[in-house]
């Protein structure tokens, strides 16, 4: 085990976030092949900070804990005005980009008037 406290970290996370307990069903889950998923539930190696990013995003917690143990273990709640539409389709967030811009655009007008 190279890296016993990512690991340690790794199968928190996978825990508290109820994903897959089967190596299998988790690098599905992850999107890494059975083998990977392994590697870092045994701390026999570290994802790509590309993959570690994807994890992180997937278990809900901050990358920085994630492969260091340091800062807090989830992100904090935005604030009550910030949705997040990370999830949504691309279609659906430009149009409420768009349903946004047309509402400030609105406002600025209202106001300079």
């Amino acid at each position: 085990m190279n890296h016993p406290d990512f690991a340690a970290r790794f199968r928190e996370a996978c825990r508290v976030a109820n994903a897959p307990t089967t190596m299998e069903a988790l690098g599905r889950h992850l999107g890494v092949s059975t083998s990977m998923a392994w590697n870092y539930h045994t701390g026999e190696k570290l994802p790509s900070m590309e993959k570690a990013v994807e994890i992180a995003m997937k278990l809900g917690v901050c990358i920085e804990w994630l492969l260091t143990g340091r800062g807090p273990r989830v992100p904090p709640a935005p604030p009550g005005d910030v949705l997040d539409l990370s999830e949504l389709p691309e279609d659906a967030r430009r149009n409420l980009r768009a349903l946004v811009d047309s509402i400030r655009s609105s406002t600025k007008k209202k106001d300079a008037a």
